[in-house]
């Protein structure tokens, strides 16, 4: 899933046509930075959803809501999406870091005011994006399992 470009445009390239080793540097492809720029985002909003679906479908299948789910199954259900969604929330979160990890370099001569590309600039800020947005949905598919924990679908908050 990465995308070897030379370091340089006039680099040297061996009898297979690849560059020498060490006279390239990985940068994220598209799909890459796509998973890590979206895939918390969706499994939080996809969590979210899901599980709101449910939990009104359970508690209040007649004109009047109940105190408990009518079925069991429905929390079972509840469990489920969320465990999915911390899973794939994980997942983003962890192609977005290495993400971030393979645009060091390129971040750092962008830092010491080094001449880049707008390209190579434009894929280190989606690293970068993809990264501190992944960690805070990620903590919200956390944050939403834990009001699950703590509070029941059906009851809410009460004074």
């Amino acid at each position: 899933m990465m995308q070897r470009r030379p370091s340089e445009p006039s680099a040297e390239r061996t009898a297979s046509g690849l560059p020498p080793h060490g006279a390239t540097r990985a940068v994220p492809a598209g799909r890459a930075l796509a998973v890590g720029l979206l895939l918390a985002p969706s499994a939080w909003i996809f969590e979210t959803n899901a599980a709101q679906t449910i939990a009104a479908h359970a508690c209040f299948a007649s004109d009047k809501p109940t105190t408990a789910p009518m079925s069991v199954a429905s929390l079972t259900w509840i469990m489920s999406l969320v465990v999915i969604s911390l899973l794939l929330a994980i997942a983003g979160f962890l192609t977005a870091l290495r993400n971030w990890k393979q645009t060091a370099t390129l971040a750092n001569t962008i830092r010491a005011g080094g001449e880049v590309d707008r390209h190579a600039g434009a894929v280190c800020f989606l690293a970068r994006v993809g990264t501190i947005s992944s960690a805070l949905f990620t903590l919200g598919v956390v944050a939403s399992a834990l009001a699950l924990i703590i509070v029941s679908p059906c009851k809410g908050w009460s004074p």
